[in-house]
């Protein structure tokens, strides 16, 4: 239950570092959030609880 409620507090800025910038041929800019590296980002704080001693 604590590690989904850190999961949770880090939720949006996980999603704000996973978010890419995309340009079309017109020069319109597309936010998209980057799946795996939101993946990633969450598994390296996972391993980070993991290893935390106290």
């Amino acid at each position: 239950m604590a590690i989904q409620y850190i999961l949770k507090h880090y939720e949006g800025y996980i999603v704000t570092l996973a978010t890419k910038t995309l340009t079309d041929e017109y020069s319109n800019g597309y936010f998209f959030v980057d799946k795996e590296m939101q993946e990633q980002l969450t598994t390296a704080l996972l391993q980070m609880i993991l290893d935390f001693e106290i």
